[in-house]
């Protein structure tokens, strides 16, 4: 939707085919209780997609990151804050629930008159010519197209069936994705709680019924993450209170308990002909810094920049097109590598390894060089642009 969203604005006539129905905001409230942390970097194409001002008003500001090591007793070890001050900025990003992020694009797609909406099917595979590329749909129908992007999920049947490999890396942790009430305010705080399983963060949301709230993410290795969301509600309550250390006081389930199995898994090409692969498609993450839906993104913006500076009349569109994909599969692949890395450190439960971890955190904490460098690399890149 981001992407025939931000094709559309850009003044490209734009065909999105989505295997969804119409579902309005409420009735996706209970099938979705997940947020997105979208960083700074977004902005440049929430803008060009005509989203920004009505985002920027749904959106929760995230002005500081906490990280915290804690110890088997969830008594802290050692905090690091993170302020987005610190390199300038009023923010690190924005939090908003993932259904409101869908009604915004949903209204400004059907606002846009050149860009049709085709729901209810599936692009089944696409036949790659010099000048042209062909979708053939699920209910038979075809669409011949300059250019094609598919982001049809982890799961793609365009890039199966352009014969494109996929390294996959096999999930043995499971997220739970779920929203909290909390008694001390967030103070627009992300916290990431580093115990065992994985990680623990907690993003900024608006108050939830006059009380303070947080959407949560915790990854826990699989059988652990079954036990926690077979708990009745006030056992759950009391395990995520311990779990979060306390640091915004009792914590209280409101909403329902999502979960995700943890997978990796980054496509072989991100291009074929006149078709390019982006996001899910393309490369999935675990759910560690805000990266993946972040990098969906600039897949978005790499590819408006190509198509700037590109003729798509031209038969050496997708020589083009080539070039810019394997420079955004380095991207990848080079983000992928340090994400995995990143959930495999916080993961650790040894005693030993958990003392190296905590000292990691201490120095990094505690040396002004690494620190703004470290929170420009957090951003995810095209920090350099807003500057």
């Amino acid at each position: 939707m981001l992407a025939a969203a931000a094709f559309g604005s850009a003044g490209f006539d734009v065909v999105s085919i989505d295997p969804s129905s119409e579902l309005s905001e409420s009735a996706e409230s209970s099938a979705d209780t997940r947020t997105t942390a979208l960083l700074l970097p977004a902005k440049s194409v929430l803008t060009l997609a005509g989203i920004w001002r009505d985002f920027n008003m749904a959106a929760t500001p995230l002005r500081s990151l906490k990280i915290v090591e804690a110890n088997e007793n969830s008594d802290i070890r050692k905090a690091v804050d993170f302020k987005s001050s610190e390199i300038g900025r009023d923010e690190f990003g924005w939090n908003i629930a993932n259904r409101r992020l869908r009604g915004l694009l949903k209204e400004r797609l059907t606002g846009l008159p050149n860009v049709t909406l085709l729901r209810r099917r599936r692009a089944k595979r696409v036949l790659n010519r010099d000048l042209e590329a062909i979708a053939e749909l699920s209910d038979g129908s075809r669409i011949a197209a300059k250019f094609v992007v598919a982001a049809d999920g982890r799961n793609s049947a365009i890039r199966d069936g352009l014969g494109i490999g996929v390294v996959k890396r096999t999930p043995w942790q499971t997220a739970l994705a779920f929203s909290v009430i909390h008694e001390a305010p967030h103070g627009d705080t992300s916290v990431e709680i580093h115990k065992r399983g994985g990680p623990f963060t907690l993003v900024p949301l608006p108050n939830i019924g006059g009380s303070h709230a947080s959407a949560v993410v915790w990854i826990e290795t699989a059988v652990e993450a079954l036990r926690f969301s077979s708990l009745r509600n006030a056992e759950f309550n009391v395990e995520i209170t311990d779990r979060s250390c306390r640091i915004f006081g009792k914590l209280e389930l409101a909403s329902e308990i999502g979960a995700w199995p943890v997978v990796g898994q980054l496509a072989k090409r991100f291009s074929d002909g006149r078709t390019a692969l982006i996001a899910e498609c393309a490369h999935v993450l675990p759910p560690v810094g805000a990266q993946g839906l972040n990098l969906s993104i600039g897949d978005i913006a790499s590819i408006c920049a190509l198509l700037e500076c590109s003729d798509l009349e031209n038969r050496g569109f997708a020589k083009r097109l080539a070039s810019e994909s394997r420079a955004r599969r380095l991207t990848a692949l080079t983000r992928c590598t340090g994400i995995e890395a990143l959930n495999l450190i916080s993961s650790w439960e040894a005693r030993p390894l958990r003392s190296v971890r905590a000292r990691g955190l201490a120095a990094v904490g505690g040396i002004e060089a690494v620190r703004k460098p470290l929170m420009k690399l957090g951003l995810g890149g095209g920090f350099d642009e807003l500057t």
